[in-house]
């Protein structure tokens, strides 16, 4: 169902760090060759093959490209070498997507679902369920600026997991709430799963994803480490976790299994019936319809 072939993406940044924007580009030193700039690699030749029916976990340190990687299969950034194939354009349901905090949970939950395709009438018969989801209670009727940010977390992850999708990628999904609301989004995930075609899942809770996943990709510094049956890819990467050198900045790469080495070639009959996936930039359609309405309510309320 997706396909990624010798997927790179490499960011411009300044040399403090910061991405570089259209202005930027514009600017004198950048036209005089850019000398401030350099180029960072997030994703180095990135290779797989997900089928249908599966569901795969991803793990990785923080800031080895798992979220790129993520962003790059539901188009949200382009790759700048290699290839993304999907049959469906994949979706990716994040519980980091910004809520209007000037407007009540229920009209962010309202707002939310139409942006996930849901008709107005769809998403009003929809409310009170998402919000006994995210154990809102009374607070529906409250602004968002008023939630704590676990309430926050659940009413982000009730609204984003309320559609199934054909390729869904799920990224920290399961890390939102306590103990116990975990182990709700879990089952809700098992949920989604069973309609789903394809499930990725990014996450630091190993222990879910052994729960949750039959394969597992091991992504660090940008390139893949391994690629195999949950178990055996979780037992290797706890292992190089605990030691202390191999988290540290500029640590050593871990070793490659064989299967990510030389990983199995994409054939042509493998990419007949899907097409890349074409980065549209910027904002989700979600993110947007909320900025919008942000927007709307400073200009009706504002500070």
């Amino acid at each position: 169902m997706i396909i990624a072939d010798g997927a790179h993406v490499t960011y411009r940044v300044h040399a403090a760090g910061r991405r570089v924007g259209r202005e930027s580009l514009l600017s004198v030193s950048a036209v005089r060759g850019g000398r401030e700039l350099r180029e960072v690699p997030a994703l180095r030749g990135v290779t797989f093959t997900a089928s249908e029916g599966e569901t795969i976990g991803v793990v990785g340190h923080n800031g080895s490209g798992k979220s790129t990687l993520f962003r790059a299969m539901s188009g949200l950034i382009p790759t700048s070498q290699g290839q993304i194939l999907a049959r469906e354009r994949p979706v990716l349901l994040g519980v980091n997507a910004a809520l209007v905090p000037e407007l009540s949970g229920e009209n962010n939950i309202k707002l939310g679902l139409l942006a996930l395709g849901f008709t107005a009438e769809e998403a009003a018969a929809r409310v009170d369920e998402i919000a006994d989801f995210a154990e809102l209670n009374e607070f529906i009727y409250h602004p968002m600026r008023t939630y704590s940010s676990g309430m926050s977390a659940r009413l982000k992850f009730a609204i984003a997991s309320a559609k199934a999708h054909s390729i869904l990628l799920i990224d920290e999904a399961l890390a939102v709430g306590d103990r116990r609301f975990k182990a709700k989004s879990e089952n809700r995930i098992r949920e989604l799963r069973e309609t789903a075609g394809l499930v990725m899942i990014v996450s630091h809770s190993v222990g879910s994803l052994k729960d949750t996943c039959s394969r597992v990709l091991w992504i660090h510094k940008g390139e893949l480490r391994a690629d195999g049956a949950a178990p055996e890819v979780i037992r290797d990467y706890v292992a190089w976790t605990k030691n202390p050198a191999n988290i540290a900045v500029g640590a050593a790469s871990a070793q490659k299994t064989k299967a990510a080495v030389n990983p199995s070639p994409v054939t042509p009959a493998e990419k007949q019936e899907l097409a890349p996936v074409v980065a549209v930039p910027g904002e989700s359609a979600l993110e947007r319809l909320l900025s919008d309405a942000a927007a709307a309510a400073r200009k009706t309320n504002p500070p």
